[in-house]
């Protein structure tokens, strides 16, 4: 019954009543989550809401997550801001696919960076597709970018899958270069590991690159599931590019001969292209 006064107290006028108020709900505890659960998610004043989810966010106990995650679709846009805060710094995993939906529906602007920023903060997984997407807004781009670098290794191989897909936009493609190489920074490009891909990649973008220093970049990728492909492909390239008439073209069938051993394509639509050159190969034959 106590905290009841207490929960009042916290909409006052008066910022030292408040924060007297403040203290002594923090040093309650637990017995005061369940009377400021239901102040959350009851009370008419919108003071009370934002007070009462803040001192649930200082006393940090997990179960009050439920009540965090039901304050997302408070009608306060503050209470909502602050829910996702407090969200973030308890880095409980209930919370990423609630704030993915924030980010993927909601209209403001600040609260959907909010959701960027604290999901980073939570660093699962299956936050990555939904950072990836955001990209796409150039509103959301910076905060998106140091998401995806926050998370690291997990979001290397999907922004490289980014980077080979042909709708992305060249504006898209300068970010995710930018992510990989803030991924890989102290890697070498030659380590087997995902920072040492991501420093693989930070190099290719180096435009002064020759097609045989490219070619001895990406032939320390065969760890990597999509690595053989990678290299076969530049180099069946490079070879059909330094052919000079039908003769020596028709001379390139073994560069094929790889095709047929690949299972699931990195970039299908390089596939493809190098199907039709294999035909073209075999026609000049």
């Amino acid at each position: 019954p106590a905290v009841l006064p207490l929960i009042a107290a916290v909409a006052g006028d008066a910022p030292e009543v408040r924060n007297a108020a403040v203290r002594a709900l923090e040093q309650i505890g637990e017995p005061a989550i369940e009377p400021l659960t239901y102040a959350l998610l009851h009370d008419e004043r919108y003071e009370v809401r934002r007070r009462a989810l803040e001192v649930l966010g200082r006393i940090g106990a997990s179960h009050a997550v439920e009540a965090l995650i039901n304050a997302l679709n408070d009608s306060d846009e503050g209470v909502q801001i602050n829910a996702v805060r407090h969200l973030g710094s308890f880095r409980d995993k209930r919370a990423v696919e609630p704030l993915i939906e924030v980010l993927n529906t909601r209209e403001a602007l600040g609260l959907r960076r909010a959701a960027i920023l604290n999901l980073s903060e939570i660093g699962d997984i299956k936050a990555v597709p939904a950072l990836i997407h955001s990209l796409d807004e150039p509103s959301l781009r910076d905060a998106a970018s140091s998401a995806l670098v926050h998370l690291g290794r997990d979001a290397i191989e999907p922004c490289i899958r980014l980077l080979h897909a042909p709708e992305t936009s060249p504006e898209v493609d300068e970010i995710v270069w930018d992510v990989l190489a803030q991924v890989g920074v102290g890697a070498r490009p030659e380590e087997e590991s995902m920072v040492g891909l991501a420093s693989t990649y930070a190099r290719l973008h180096d435009k002064s690159l020759s097609p045989a220093e490219i070619l001895a970049l990406v032939d320390h990728l065969d760890w990597w599931e999509y690595g053989p492909e990678i290299h076969k492909s530049l180099e069946t390239a490079h070879a059909l590019a330094a052919a000079r008439d039908l003769a020596t073209i028709s001379e390139q069938g073994e560069h094929f001969d790889w095709l047929t051993e690949r299972g699931e394509w990195l970039r299908p639509y390089v596939k493809e292209v190098l199907w039709r050159f294999k035909d073209v190969v075999e026609n000049i034959k």
